[in-house]
């Protein structure tokens, strides 16, 4: 069967029209550029050049050959080029869940970029569970989790960084009565407002909360995610508590009210346990403490 490297010499014989341009070109003697074209055309059965006296040109049959030539050299040097790139740079992918995609990863990522160009970094986003699972079985670097019921179990080869502790908002439409307010709200005045919810472990929260405050919430909507969660609210069909780390990346029509005595969650970046320093995932973490920082600024 023949190698790319007979594909690659028919190219450029086609494209030079010498047998001895294309040896020059690729470092091959006249006779082997022969020897592999000659085993070329055994190897398809058909003549691909035919010789003039100035050279050589492809045959009907060469012409028709020589455009599927080009698409498999050119893809073979692509795949070249890719595997140059990954060996000469990093790839760091990155879980998170979903109040932290809106802002501090992003925000995270533009440091750690600026200090590491050379590192490619990925985000998926999904629960504090399924992240950890990622982590353990190699899939992710890192992940940024919170302990929302039903909490963090105990991973002894995972090590968790406190990036911050997280005081739950209530988010309001914007022209809702309560939301020009200036101080905190008292969670038992919303006792009679309608709520939406968009997982488990957030809506456990706010139901103990509430339970704390003498009420049980009215969950009548739910929302398949957090952006739903959130559209819900600005087109005026409920409210909602959110945490305070998704209110920078919250959309006009939407009023933000922090809660008196409120519950509050914690946020960590988990990674696997390793005795080596690592100087870009570190930094990584680093990167989101401080922006993780920014909010009590």
């Amino acid at each position: 069967m023949a190698t790319i490297s007979a594909w690659r010499t028919y190219v450029e014989v086609c494209r030079l029209g010498s047998f001895s341009a294309a040896g020059a070109a690729l470092g091959y003697s006249q006779s082997a550029i022969s020897r592999q074209l000659a085993g070329l055309e055994r190897d398809l059965g058909v003549a691909l050049l035919e010789r003039r006296p100035r050279g050589v040109r492809p045959t009907a049959a060469g012409r028709d050959v020589l455009r599927h030539a080009q698409t498999m050299v050119h893809a073979e040097a692509q795949a070249r080029r890719a595997a140059s790139d990954a060996r000469d740079r990093r790839r760091l992918s990155v879980g998170a869940v979903p109040s932290a995609s809106g802002w501090l990863l992003p925000e995270a990522f533009r440091a750690i970029r600026a200090d590491h160009p050379e590192v490619l970094l990925t985000l998926r986003t999904a629960g504090s569970t399924e992240l950890e699972d990622g982590v353990e079985a190699g899939v992710l670097d890192l992940a940024v989790v919170s302990d929302y019921p039903p909490g963090l179990p105990v991973r002894p080869g995972i090590d968790r960084t406190v990036l911050l502790r997280d005081p739950m908002s209530v988010i309001l439409p914007a022209d809702h009565h309560l939301a020009a307010t200036a101080d905190p709200l008292g969670l038992g005045v919303l006792r009679d407002e309608t709520w939406v919810e968009d997982n488990a472990g957030s809506a456990a929260v706010l139901q103990q909360a509430a339970a704390a405050a003498g009420f049980t919430p009215r969950i009548d909507l739910e929302a398949g995610d957090l952006l739903g969660k959130v559209a819900l609210v600005a087109a005026g069909h409920a409210i909602a508590l959110v945490p305070g780390l998704l209110v920078a990346a919250l959309p006009p029509g939407v009023a933000v009210r922090r809660i008196a005595d409120g519950p509050t969650r914690v946020v960590y970046a988990s990674r696997v346990r390793r005795p080596d320093p690592d100087a870009a995932l570190d930094d990584l973490v680093s990167a989101c403490r401080r922006v993780a920082g920014q909010m009590s600024d």
